[in-house]
């Protein structure tokens, strides 16, 4: 149990910088409700992993339950919600009925299983022969185990029709709507990830769950990534490794192309309300962004970053920058040849643009370096969502022209300006100490992130 709570404390579910080695140490990343929690989750997995008929499938039960936890809790993380391990629980625990049913009635039961077409059928058949379902079952169940009461209504609520109608008003409806999005993405990710049934369920989560398009597909690659630590910790294969890079690269290129058409209709926009502007001073919209990549370029990221350096001031609030640099980029394009470099520059481009909130904005500074410009973030932030980029591109297996894989890592520098401790003069020397922390960060080790590259700050207080 120690040592499946250490794995969890040192993933990238978390986002800690440091390494965790000791368990009053996970206590203190994890938090003491979170531990109880993950606890019991583990030990249900280990109590009931292997009571069942034989004809029943476990391995497809466990699997779907896991998704399912790991979908909810991704949802409660990008809602913002105040414990998601709450919504983990409840997601893993949603189709404990299934395990009652079976204990209960064994082949009687199965068959009735093997027979149903869908959930819903498989809902009305119980009903039809035995008299209740394996929803009231499983919230029975839950309420003999003395589980917190929110548990049993998610199982029941969530069974019903999808929540979407109106808005949760309270983090019990919240947990419910969560777990039943949850449950069809885990629908979806067993059916083989189809992308179009994985697109319609994020188009129907509004206006239950306030969550834009974007989130859901940052949260669909994020949850791709993750998938490996929860595997080692439930001891559980959920996918193998080619449907995880399958998954991972169609998560990822669908929320690409979100983003390129929601660009090019904003360029479009532009362009009609503000064309005597571009007329006067000549500005092309397509003159921001990098060719290769689709980011922006390194002139609009120094024009962006100078008036969020102004409304930081103005609006007295943190404002961070992070510098990132592929590491050991010449050795790629000496053995593998350029077309492959450029792959890899465009692959990490994408890591970075899914893994950063809307309002952040991400450009190619040059060559293989990136600036990301973070509003309103303070350094602690700034610090969690750097480290959790650097996971996710360190886990990423990049696809090279000839259909090769590669894993590459980068390293990361991140200064803040307005932080308890400094204000910077400018935003030039802001930049110029995110820059400075990359390369300590190189002669560190590299794959790393540090903070506060040396340029002087004049010190609050």
């Amino acid at each position: 149990m120690t040592g499946k709570l250490l794995r969890l404390a040192n993933s990238p579910l978390y986002g800690y910088g440091g390494t965790v080695t000791t368990l009053s140490r996970a206590l203190q990343v994890l938090g003491l409700n979170a531990t109880v929690i993950l606890a019991l989750s583990f030990s249900l997995r280990d109590e009931l992993g292997s009571a069942s008929a034989a004809s029943f499938n476990t391995a497809r039960y466990w699997c779907q339950s896991l998704f399912t936890a790991l979908a909810a809790r991704g949802l409660a993380v990008e809602l913002r919600e105040t414990l998601p391990e709450s919504f983990f629980l409840a997601g893993l625990l949603r189709e404990i009925g299934l395990l009652a049913m079976d204990a209960a009635f064994g082949a009687r039961w199965v068959r009735i299983y093997q027979r149903s077409d869908d959930h819903s059928d498989l809902l009305a058949r119980e009903t039809e022969a035995l008299g209740f379902n394996h929803a009231e079952a499983g919230a029975w169940l839950l309420r003999q185990w003395r589980l917190p009461e929110y548990l049993p209504i998610s199982v029941t609520n969530s069974h019903g029709a999808p929540p979407f109608a109106a808005a949760p008003t309270n983090e019990t409806a919240r947990v419910s709507a969560c777990v039943a999005v949850a449950s069809r993405m885990a629908d979806a990710w067993l059916a083989g990830g189809d992308s179009d049934a994985l697109a319609g369920i994020g188009e129907t989560i509004a206006p239950g769950l306030p969550l834009k398009s974007d989130q859901y597909w940052h949260m669909l690659a994020e949850l791709t990534a993750q998938i490996p630590w929860i595997e080692t910790c439930f001891e559980v294969q959920l996918m193998d490794a080619a449907q995880r890079r399958a998954m991972e690269d169609r998560a990822q290129d669908i929320a690409i192309a979100r983003n390129l058409l929601s660009v090019r209709a904003a360029d479009d926009l532009e362009q009609r309300t503000r064309a005597l502007e571009r007329r006067t001073d000549g500005l092309d919209a397509r003159a921001q962004r990098d060719s290769m990549t689709g980011l922006f370029n390194r002139e609009y990221i120094v024009a962006t970053l100078d008036k969020a350096f102004a409304n930081a001031n103005r609006d007295d609030t943190p404002l961070s920058v992070a510098f990132i640099d592929i590491d050991r980029f010449k050795a790629i394009n000496d053995t593998y040849g350029h077309a492959a470099g450029d792959s890899v520059i465009i692959g990490v481009a994408r890591r970075l643009l899914v893994g950063v909130r809307q309002t952040d904005v991400v450009a190619r500074y040059g060559g293989e370096e990136f600036v990301i410009i973070l509003s309103a973030v303070a350094p602690e932030e700034g610090h969690a969502i750097m480290q959790r980029l650097l996971s996710n591109i360190r886990l990423h297996s990049f696809r090279l022209p000839d259909n090769s894989h590669l894993n590459v890592t980068v390293s990361i520098g991140v200064a803040t300006h307005r932080s308890e401790s400094s204000i910077f003069p400018d935003a030039r020397q802001l930049l110029e100490s995110a820059d400075q922390a990359m390369y300590v960060a190189k002669r560190s080790g590299r794959n790393r992130v540090v903070a506060n590259g040396g340029v002087a700050a004049e010190r609050r207080g």
